[in-house]
């Protein structure tokens, strides 16, 4: 299904004017950077050079004072820390980040949990907190998780655990836990950027956690000042796989984290990981559909603990063994992947029945690690928000994606009296509900979706402008280029272009792809062509981005027709 196809307003103003003449922004690419939130030229010039200094203040966010003089005390001690973290990218990311960090900085008594997506649950639920009492810690530090949890941090510290809590979820109107809560979105916090991943919570802990160990004079020759851009590399993964808006703090983390994705001498777990695929510079695109998946198909069909020990091994025998473990799990993932995926368009257009405006899926079939992303691809296709149920037990197991303007989490809040739990953000969360309760659920939530679909229409895809691709330059596409790197909420352009303006019909070529020739050495290209743009219809339109492809020391121009429409 694709959804209607709308431009966005063209229409020159003041700030526009002033990007073209200051800086030599093309119109076109300034209306997008002012889509993007920016209203002033120094905002832009941020947005186009990133610099650290950009980076806020750790200890704005509330409570971090007395996080890290915790674990200063801790570690004078030598008393036993254990991180809780979580079995998705951005909770494995975070784990390894502080893990590594607090090894450096001498902790000889340190433990990281992850716990098991099939025995614990999700987060810091009573087995996990059950689990944790086990290894005897004196200090808990969870990352990415936790805010939820109140009777259970409140269990460790009546067990006369201290505990530290980091995450980015949003509380729970009932209250947060107590003792020492690390999270932007708490009450009263006053850090400026709310949208920060888990891992980007615990680089802010670290950071803080380093300078006063320097003030303390922790550091010597015998334990170096650890330099903490190297471990922006983890923090990029998990704030690109989390899908966390790539912007403002999140943009500066990721264009320099990507900067050490792409060093010869990046980690050996990452260059195990990449060593499955064609070698390529390491994008956000890389991370999203190439190093994330394996990350977490660890925690979708194994244990999330594999993926933590990858991103820490320290040689590349180690690191290319684990990886070889998580890729054969990819792989299983996958083929399970393809068959969920199947079951779920079926069961969503059954005996010709249309989506409705909240999708819900269940099948005795379904593996509860593949759920999240069977949702996606539901929400990809369908142009719905979409919840897709495994059975757990007694009860379903559910995992929720949406799309802008659609807010998921809310969606299942109004749902809350059917379910056992829920938490998330606005475009994916999860939830649990008595099996008993689907039917309701089922309908109360598409009720919740069709009161925030304008018009009981999905969201339409705006474009960014129509392209004439006679007129389409290299300086063009790479402006384009420095609006990267490119994720949700700074989505690479997407342009429209018509039939028209192509003059020809496509040539055909390989396994059903079709390429048009464009002026100059440019092209057009669709990969896995349908049948009809074999001889296309004066009024179809399509749905384009521009790149530069290089091959073999040569420099081209290409569009990649990304959807096409007759209407």
């Amino acid at each position: 299904m694709t959804p209607p196809w709308q431009l966005h307003p063209a229409e020159s103003n003041p700030l526009r004017d002033e990007l073209n003449r200051e800086l030599g922004i093309h119109p076109v690419i300034a209306g997008i950077l002012q889509r993007r939130g920016v209203t002033t030229l120094e905002e832009a010039r941020r947005f186009l050079q990133p610099r650290l200094e950009h980076l806020h203040d750790p200890f704005l966010l509330k409570g971090m004072e007395e996080a890290v003089a915790l674990i200063v005390r801790t570690l004078a001690s030598n008393g036993r820390i254990v991180i809780s973290g979580d079995y998705d990218v951005d909770g494995v990311t975070a784990s390894a980040l502080l893990g590594q960090f607090l090894r450096d900085s001498g902790s000889e008594n340190l433990d990281i949990f992850i716990p098991s997506r099939f025995d614990h649950g999700y987060g810091l639920t009573a087995a996990a907190t059950e689990a944790l009492l086990e290894r005897n810690p004196d200090l808990v530090i969870t990352v990415d998780n936790g805010i939820t949890a109140v009777e259970e941090v409140a269990l460790l510290q009546s067990a006369g655990v201290a505990t530290i809590i980091t995450d980015h979820h949003m509380p729970r109107e009932a209250g947060i836990p107590p003792g020492i809560v690390i999270n932007p979105l708490q009450p009263g916090c006053p850090y400026p950027f709310k949208a920060i991943s888990g891992c980007g919570v615990a680089f802010k802990l670290v950071m803080a956690l380093r300078k006063r160990l320097r003030e303390a004079g922790w550091w010597n020759p015998q334990r170096p000042e650890p330099n903490i851009k190297n471990c922006l590399d983890l923090v990029a993964i998990g704030t690109i796989a989390d899908v966390v808006p790539l912007l403002g703090e999140n943009r500066v983390i990721t264009h320099f984290g990507l900067e050490m994705l792409n060093r010869p001498d990046r980690r050996a777990g990452v260059e195990a990981l990449l060593s499955f695929g064609r070698p390529e510079p390491v994008s956000a695109h890389t991370v999203a559909f190439r190093i994330g998946p394996r990350i977490n198909a660890a925690g979708r069909m194994a244990e999330g603990s594999l993926a933590v020990d990858l991103l820490l091994a320290e040689n590349g025998e180690r690191a290319m063994a684990l990886a070889q473990r998580l890729e054969s799990e990819n792989d299983k993932r996958r083929a399970k992947g393809a068959e969920m995926q199947r079951e779920a368009e079926a069961l969503v257009t059954g005996d010709g029945a249309s989506p409705s405006a909240g999708i819900v899926v269940c099948s005795p079939s379904f593996h509860e690690g593949i759920i999240g992303i069977t949702a996606a691809r539901l929400v990809d296709k369908f142009h719905r928000p979409a919840v897709v149920m495994a059975e757990n037990g007694d009860n379903l197991k559910g995992s929720a994606r949406s799309l802008a303007g659609i807010n998921v989490t809310k969606a299942l809040e109004s749902c809350a009296d059917l379910l056992i739990a829920f938490g998330g953000h606005p475009g994916a969360a999860g939830c649990k509900l008595p099996r008993k309760n689907l039917p309701q659920f089922r309908e109360r939530f598409a009720q919740a979706c069709a009161e925030m679909t304008p018009n009981g229409e999905p969201p339409p895809t705006f474009l960014d402008g129509r392209l004439d691709p006679s007129t389409l330059s290299e300086a063009f596409v790479q402006q384009l280029a420095q609006l990267e790197p490119f994720g949700h909420q700074n989505e690479e352009p997407a342009f429209l272009v018509e039939q028209n303006e192509l003059k020809t019909a496509p040539e055909m070529f390989g396994k059903g792809h079709a390429k048009w020739r464009l002026p100059g050495r440019a092209e057009m290209i669709a990969w896995r062509a349908d049948e009809s743009l074999r001889n296309p219809h004066p009024e179809t339109t399509y749905r384009v981005r521009a790149e530069i492809n290089r091959y073999r020391g040569a420099r081209n121009l290409q569009l990649i027709v990304e959807d096409f429409s007759h209407e």
